[in-house]
């Protein structure tokens, strides 16, 4: 147990240190930061301020899995048409694409997943029930990211 809240500790550090050290690079290039977690938001077509809501999203996962706004890239874009159990769908469901750094340990993997599924119901107004996320998790030799192929599974 302690051993775990070592290594959390640890890794919330080095987050906040890359996001320090990253962010006058990544802001200059106007771009994501090849260091970051991204969140990828799909809806259907929808009225709501969604770059208000990916920024209350930002803050809420700051407050509550320690991943500032500066760590964490969101981004929406709208399905054209949903047909959901044969009939057309219009404000439902929400599905988003949590895509982790391999060095995440697995218990803030879940606290990031709790955190964005009650964040985007507060925020969109969409039960839970509605809210589906899903990890994508690179493996080694898999990702293409800052010019170069990643190699092996640690920080960047």
């Amino acid at each position: 147990m302690h051993r775990s809240l070592v290594r959390s500790l640890a890794f919330v550090l080095f987050l906040v240190l890359v996001g320090m050290a990253s962010a006058p690079a990544a802001q200059a290039q106007q771009g994501i930061d090849p260091a970051d977690p991204m969140v990828r938001i799909t809806s259907g077509k929808t009225s709501l301020d969604v770059v208000a809501v990916m920024q209350a999203v930002g803050r809420d996962l700051g407050t509550g899995a320690g991943l500032g706004p500066e760590l964490v890239t969101y981004y929406w874009q709208t399905f054209d048409a949903i047909v959901l159990a044969g009939k057309p769908g219009t404000d439902k469901p929400l599905f988003v694409d949590l895509y982790v750094p391999c060095f995440m340990p697995q218990d803030k993997v879940e606290k990031v997943l709790t955190v964005l599924a009650d964040s985007f119901a507060k925020h969109t107004g969409i039960t839970q029930k509605w809210i589906f996320i899903h990890t994508h998790f690179p493996k080694e030799n898999q990702v293409y990211i800052d010019g170069q192929v990643m190699r092996g599974c640690k920080a960047p």
